[in-house]
Order: C-alpha cells, then sequence, then structure tokens
C-alpha cells in the first residue's frame, strides 16, 4: 500500500476530532475545517517527504526467528518507500 497525503491527512483530522472531542467535552465544530483540512493536508505530505528522504535510515536491520529461540538478524542496506 503506498504512503497516501490525501488518506494520512484524513487520519490526522479524524484523531484530531477524537482527541478534541475527548478533551474538551464536545465534537470538533465545522467551522474552520477548510483550514484544518489544508494544514493537515501539509502536514501529511511533510511527513511522507521527510520518511522518503530519511528512507535508507529508517531500518538498519531485520530479526526473524524461524525457529523458536533462533532469531536471525540481516542488515538492512536500503529501502525504498512506496509512496504517492
Amino acid at each position: 500500500m503506498p504512503l497516501n497525503p490525501t488518506e494520512l491527512s484524513n487520519s490526522i483530522e479524524t484523531a484530531f476530532a477524537e482527541a478534541w472531542e475527548a478533551a474538551k467535552g464536545e465534537p470538533l465544530a465545522s467551522a474552520g475545517r477548510p483550514d484544518r483540512e489544508l494544514l493537515f493536508l501539509g502536514i501529511a505530505r511533510g511527513l511522507i517527504r521527510y520518511l522518503e528522504a530519511q528512507e535508507d535510515t529508517l531500518f538498519n536491520s531485520i530479526t526473524l526467528e524461524v525457529t523458536p529461540n533462533n532469531p536471525i538478524t540481516y542488515p538492512v542496506k536500503s529501502t525504498d518507500l512506496n509512496t504517492q
């Protein structure tokens, strides 16, 4: 599944509305929604760009346990994030 800024932005918006209601005890007002959508999309795009720029440093090894109590660690030389 590719990292998609619009889907990430929608997730951020949903999480923000949930956090708002939990903290304030009332639903998030619809006033200002277009500005919030723009803000969350900018955050999503920035996060994906940052992750893309850092993709070769995100993971340096992966450990697999093929049999119980016998882990094997493999180095990760590079990664390629699937982004849109």
